[in-house]
């Protein structure tokens, strides 16, 4: 089975990743951590096709391990040390070297695991990202909340360990970015805990990374059609919605209902886009605009009468 359709199907039993629909699939070596031989970063060794921080620091905390009961695939593990991390670069089969001018959405799926045992001390945080080489940043990431499966560490309960999917969403402005190296890290940015690195460990395999488009920034303040102007357009879908619970976007002021506030700040954003247009401040608030609505339609009763 190649590497591909491996992440089409079950990796382990109950769980697939999920394809993303027109994306091209970026090439990672070794993405399931079964080539090559076992790895310890106080060796120092790495998995095929990875860089390890803790290797290239010669220091405790990163190794392969089959932890899964029933299952003979190898994970990759990282203690709690502070951030050390797993990285690999990019590469495209059929179009070569990927950089971080090439694509700006990226999806990364995995399967990811705490190392349960009696001693488990406190919830891990894994960081995955997408990282620029070039200028050793990251440049879009998202965090994992590993819970700890024994928060009391009760003594006696079964050192089971399982796997669960996440899929992740990564997107950044990638413009003036052509040329510069890009790579995936998966790092364990939790605290050493009093009781030791090791009582916090997770592990995480079978990773697949796709190139899901380009970038599209957020609209701003008051383009509620998205489509790159803010003007009267705009305006009449906030009238639409005033007086409502926050919806479409325009609640600005993010106090979860769409009001005179938003109003006065769609206002001054109206304003600072069409310098030398006729000023919105002219046209009533919609609370306004309702009540002339009421007083005209009185008076056409009037007229009918």
């Amino acid at each position: 089975m190649n590497k591909t359709s491996k992440f089409l199907v079950a990796t382990i039993a109950g769980f697939t990743l999920p394809a993303v629909a027109n994306a091209a699939s970026v090439t990672l070596v070794n993405a399931d951590f079964e080539s090559g031989s076992d790895w310890e970063s106080t060796t120092p060794t790495s998995p095929d096709g990875w860089y390890s921080s803790a290797a290239d620091a010669g220091i405790d905390g990163h190794y392969g391990q089959t932890y899964v009961e029933g299952s003979v695939s190898r994970h990759a593990s990282f203690k709690s040390t502070g951030g050390n991390y797993y990285q690999q670069s990019f590469s495209m089969s059929d179009d070569g070297a990927v950089d971080a001018g090439s694509y700006s959405s990226y999806s990364v799926a995995l399967n990811y695991g705490y190392r349960q045992h009696h001693t488990s001390d406190g919830d891990i945080n894994i960081r995955v990202s997408i990282w620029n080489l070039t200028d050793d940043v990251e440049i879009a990431g998202d965090d994992i909340l590993v819970e700890d499966p024994n928060p009391g560490d009760l003594a006696g309960l079964p050192d089971t360990n399982f796997l669960t999917n996440a899929v992740l969403a990564l997107a950044f402005d990638n413009a003036g970015m052509t040329g510069k190296a890009i790579a995936l890290r998966i790092a364990n940015t939790s605290e050493i805990s009093d009781g030791g690195s090791w009582r916090k460990t997770a592990f995480f395999d079978d990773v697949l990374l796709e190139s899901i488009g380009a970038y599209t920034p957020p609209p701003a303040i008051g383009d509620l059609d998205a489509n790159g102007l803010i003007n009267l357009a705009d305006y009449d879908i906030f009238r639409g919605v005033f007086g409502t619970e926050a919806t479409g976007g325009a609640d600005f002021s993010g106090n979860g209902f769409v009001g005179h506030e938003d109003f006065f700040i769609f206002r001054t954003e109206y304003e600072a886009n069409n310098p030398g247009a006729a000023a919105l401040g002219a046209i009533p608030e919609p609370t306004a605009l309702a009540i002339l609505g009421l007083g005209g339609l009185a008076m056409l009763k009037r007229s009918r009468k």
